[in-house]
C-alpha cells in the first residue's frame, strides 16, 4: 500500500467494535481481510505484526482448526449481526477487500472507487 500501512491488527474490544461497524456501514456483504494468519505447524495465530493472537481478544464464529488440510487460512472479518462472532477463517489465496492501519488513528478499508475521508478513518476504495 502506497501508504505505507499495513492490513489491520485487532488489539482491543473497542478497536473491534469500531471495524465492525465501518466495515458493516460500508459492505454489501462483502468480507474484510484481517492481519490474521493461521500456522500449521504449532496450530497458533499471529498477527501481521507478529503478535500472538492469544495475548488479546478474539471475535471468532466459530473456533477455527488450522490441522491437517486447512494449512493456509486467514482471518477475516464479515459484518452480520453481533460484532463480538464476526471473525471467520478463508484460503489466504482468497480474493478479499481488506482492512489497513495506516497510522496510529487512522484506519483503512479497501474497496472500489475513490478515497473517503471519515473522523478517524480513511477509507481506500480499490480493487
Amino acid at each position: 500500500m502506497s501508504q505505507g500501512g499495513a492490513v489491520a491488527t485487532i488489539k482491543t474490544e473497542e478497536e473491534q467494535e469500531f471495524l465492525f461497524k465501518m466495515a458493516q456501514s460500508l459492505s454489501q456483504g462483502d468480507s474484510y481481510w484481517l492481519g490474521l494468519m493461521g500456522s500449521s505447524v504449532d496450530g497458533t495465530w499471529q498477527w501481521s505484526d507478529g503478535t500472538p493472537l492469544e495475548n488479546g481478544p478474539q471475535f471468532w464464529e466459530h473456533q477455527p482448526d488450522i490441522t491437517g488440510e486447512n494449512k493456509e487460512l486467514c482471518g477475516r472479518l464479515t459484518p452480520g449481526d453481533n460484532y463480538r462472532r464476526s471473525w471467520f477463517t478463508s484460503r489466504c489465496s482468497g480474493h478479499l477487500r481488506r482492512i489497513y492501519s495506516v497510522s496510529q488513528h487512522a484506519l483503512c478499508a479497501s474497496a472500489v472507487a475513490e478515497p473517503k475521508e471519515r473522523a478517524r478513518i480513511r477509507v481506500y476504495l480499490r480493487s
